[in-house]
């Protein structure tokens, strides 16, 4: 869900295979505290949507969901699921790409320094760059 000024201020997941491929927008739409319908266009609704989350991505879910409302940086978030490691992992991984797309390109990526050359990193299309020497965390 999306705050006045268009960034992310609550996150949700579900496993895979509830939403069908071929959409890759929705709406969702707060019905009660605790219960919300992800509308995908007029005739496919998927109804209290929160009931396909896992317990662990629910917890963690919640915590970035805390984290946006109560003004943490995106990109300090987006920091600190790249670190992760250990089962959740690849989900981590999966909300930190979603979530860079809403750092802009420029910012620059603190607690971290090139790995080739220890310069600094900067932001750029959701990718860590560096500015001295032109290395990506992407490629």
């Amino acid at each position: 869900m999306f705050g006045p000024n268009k960034e992310p201020y609550e996150v949700f997941a579900g496993k895979n295979g509830n939403i069908p491929k071929k959409y890759k927008t929705g709406i969702l739409k707060r019905v009660k505290r605790g219960a919300y319908s992800l509308i995908l266009d007029e005739e496919n609704v998927i109804d209290n949507i929160i009931e396909y989350e896992v317990d662990e991505e629910e917890a963690m879910t919640r915590m970035i969901s805390t984290s946006l409302r109560h003004g943490a940086d995106i990109s300090f978030i987006v920091h600190q699921l790249e670190k992760t490691k250990g089962e959740l992992t690849s989900f981590s991984k999966s909300v930190a790409r979603t979530l860079k797309k809403y750092i802009n390109d420029g910012e620059k990526v603190t607690g971290e320094e090139c790995e080739q050359c220890q310069g600094k990193l900067i932001r750029q299309d959701g990718c860590k760059i560096c500015m001295a020497c032109g290395w990506t965390a992407c490629s």
